[in-house]
């Protein structure tokens, strides 16, 4: 699989390399399939919405006889695939906590309009979906600094069209913002919060919490932090991009955050006016830019 991603991690700017489908989840549970032959428009777009028409724009030139579904709610991730075998998942998480899996096998067959991908309650909406190997570790994060960090194998896989499990029990008004698949117990998780405080904690500080549970403590939540916004696993040569609702954008290094136990309040990420606040943030990935 070979996915090319210029700038922000959870890209805006996007080139796909191989696959022979392009895949797109959307955040009402919806799988829509892109043409290998749409693909060069990526790298001409600044935007996801841009890269949406222009693949409908492409696609519907090369075969005017296919409808592309890209009426419903705001896409939510792109997933490259190779091969859709049955030892691999997409694994689906939810605001409300519930988690899912399904083998990419089940996803072999699209119809044109998309397909179902996982059956959503009314006030529920996708914040998450990965592929993973049956095996990883699956850490969620609340808005409310809670985390529970379980095993992929305490989820069974599920059809196309269902509900999932329980994930994360949320106390009233919470709500899981971070589906993180981590790679080994070393990285360490990056907690910001909306008034523009943070830290870093190792994962092998948290402990296995179990699937189903309120998890732990991730950074405590106070009236100076704010709730929770944004969750990334992160390494030490990383740099993320902090985004605050003023519009203003800051690049900083990773290995600048201070690592802090899990129970702590944090350090100040960014300095905001007044009335702001920090929206999210975002790894950043550095590539080549091809010629």
């Amino acid at each position: 699989m070979a996915l090319r991603q210029r700038g922000i991690a959870d890209p805006e700017v996007i080139s796909f390399e191989d696959g022979p489908l392009r895949r797109r989840y959307e955040s009402a549970g919806i799988l829509v399939s892109f043409f290998p032959w749409a693909s060069d428009r990526l790298s001409t777009v600044s935007r996801l919405d841009k890269a949406v028409n222009a693949l409908a724009k492409v696609i519907r030139q090369k075969r005017p006889d296919v409808v592309f579904a890209n009426t419903l709610r705001s896409f939510l991730a792109i997933l490259a695939v190779k091969e859709f075998d049955e030892n691999h998942f997409i694994f689906m998480a939810t605001a409300q906590g519930t988690v899912k899996k399904t083998a990419l096998s089940e996803f072999a067959n699209p119809r044109k309009s998309g397909i179902i991908a996982i059956n959503l309650d009314d006030d529920d909406y996708l914040i998450g979906a990965e592929i993973t190997n049956g095996n990883n570790d699956i850490v969620l994060v609340s808005n409310g600094g809670k985390a529970v960090w379980f095993t992929e194998g305490d989820v069974r896989p599920m059809g196309r069209a269902t509900r999932g499990v329980r994930g994360m029990k949320l106390a009233a008004k919470q709500q899981v913002l971070s589906l993180l698949i981590a790679e080994n117990d070393q990285q360490t998780v990056l907690v910001a919060t909306e008034n523009g405080y943070g830290k870093r904690t190792v994962l092998a500080d948290f402990r296995h919490s179990g699937r189903g549970t309120q998890g732990v403590k991730a950074i405590a939540i106070s009236e100076r932090n704010g709730l929770v916004v944004a969750a990334k696993l992160v390494n030490e040569e990383d740099e993320i991009m902090l985004i605050t609702t003023g519009g203003i954008l800051i690049r900083t290094r990773v290995k600048e955050i201070r690592e802090l136990g899990r129970a702590t309040q944090g350090v100040t990420l960014i300095n905001l006016g007044e009335g702001e606040k920090l929206s999210g943030l975002e790894k950043i990935v550095e590539t080549d830019d091809e010629e």
